[in-house]
């Protein structure tokens, strides 16, 4: 069985060309026994998406992501993670260190959770750059 080491620093510089390539490519690497076929994981520049379809599996997925960072020296920031429920249950997700995860109604400009992308439509007609 062959063997690779890295070491790095905590933290990466942001707004570098390459950071949303290096993200890929550390967390294809470490995670990638836990990918599963579209459209239960996915990768985009430097977030993740897990889906499940209940609060169950995706409290696994958060957690199994976690042990898998986690031996490879990075962490997930709960802090800066969110989930959607398309559910009224009140049901909390939590991390391994049992901290909630913050339930929001929809993904900053993406998705809501009624499946639409109205916000998404209504907020680049009005954003400041597009006037």
């Amino acid at each position: 069985m062959e063997t690779h080491q890295a070491l790095w620093a905590t933290g990466m510089h942001q707004r570098s060309a390459l950071s949303p390539f290096f993200f890929i490519l550390v967390v294809d690497t470490v995670t990638q026994k836990l990918l599963e076929g579209p459209p239960f994981s996915l990768l985009y520049a430097d977030d993740i998406a897990l889906l499940a379809d209940t609060r169950s599996q995706l409290q696994r997925k958060v957690q199994m992501w976690q042990d898998s960072l986690a031996k490879a020296g990075s962490k997930l920031n709960v802090n800066k993670t969110e989930f959607i429920s398309t559910g009224r249950d009140a049901e909390l997700i939590a991390d391994v260190n049992s901290d909630a995860i913050r339930q929001v109604n929809k993904f900053r400009s993406i998705l809501s959770e009624d499946g639409s992308v109205d916000m998404a439509v209504q907020e680049r007609i009005t954003s400041p750059w597009n006037k």
